[in-house]
């Protein structure tokens, strides 16, 4: 394999798919934009940001965040919008229409049509008494917490995009308090965190939606670096391995790397990308 040509300092180079300097792109490193900073330090070169040809091979302190090109960020969102547009504005509009917490029938829907729209499992980690079901069992919950929730809450209400910092660090915060609400109705004790980032999102948009499909597709797009931690876990924050603390710093840390990249982005069409990403290898 010969050299690989290196960029000056600040150029940004966009990889095409095929064979470039000898090294065969897979199709997820070919759909994908790489992007290249360099930072010097007295004579010597540390490379920064930089996404290496054979995608997730990266040699010792090598920084990744790959940004998606403009085109596959329209894409995704087109395609979003086609399938699942619709459901969100429901959604959306179901939140808008009975933000609070104190009626029994408002909170039932809202419970039920985003944990199975978005098949968030929460049912699953309640086991019902005979008779009952788990939305309703849920539903009581809600209800007899409808205060705390609503004060839990209270702190998205000011955030909006384009998304700040501190407006994520406070997301992280309200999240995890309210997920550990969350964990007192279930049965297995296991924290809902993906139900409780689904449920914020359509009470605020700006809340990023944490599953399986985002989680991996953040962990292909932002290698995680202890180096690089934009703020610190709020109290109560979900701060555990590949939990929704560590998850919104990736978020953040890609959110930037595309605005620095001109990239027209928000929370909802990087969610939406996210979901377009392959998870397999």
């Amino acid at each position: 394999m010969t050299d690989r040509p290196q960029p000056k300092r600040g150029e940004v180079w966009w990889v095409k798919p095929g064979k470039t300097a000898g090294a065969e792109m897979d199709d997820i490193t070919a759909a994908l934009a790489i992007v290249v900073e360099y930072e010097w330090e007295g004579s010597s070169t540390r490379r920064r940001g930089y996404a290496s040809h054979e995608g997730s091979r990266m040699a010792a302190g090598e920084r990744m965040i790959i940004v998606p090109t403009a085109e596959d960020l329209a894409r995704a969102n087109a395609e979003f919008d086609r399938d699942w547009g619709g459901v969100d504005d429901v959604l959306t509009d179901l939140c808008r229409r009975h933000p609070g917490h104190t009626d029994r029938r408002s909170v039932t829907a809202k419970v039920a049509l985003i944990g199975r729209a978005y098949s968030a499992g929460f049912e699953r980690r309640v086991t019902p008494p005979k008779g009952q079901q788990a939305i309703v069992v849920i539903a009581d919950y809600f209800e007899r917490h409808g205060a705390q929730v609503d004060e839990i809450l209270a702190p998205l209400h000011p955030i909006d995009e384009p998304l700040s910092l501190q407006g994520m660090a406070t997301i992280v915060g309200v999240h995890g308090r309210f997920t550990q609400l969350l964990v007192g109705v279930t049965t297995d004790g296991k924290s809902p965190r993906s139900f409780a980032s689904k449920y914020l999102h359509f009470h605020n948009p700006a809340v990023p939606i944490y599953d399986s499909y985002a989680l991996a597709g953040i962990r292909r797009l932002v290698r995680w670096d202890a180096a690089e931690i934009p703020f610190g876990c709020p109290p109560g924050g979900d701060d555990v391995a590949d939990g929704y603390y560590q998850f919104c710093v990736r978020f953040w840390r890609l959110l930037e790397a595309c605005r620095n990249a001109d990239r027209d982005v928000s929370v909802k069409s990087l969610d939406t990308y996210l979901w377009s990403v392959p998870t397999s290898s």
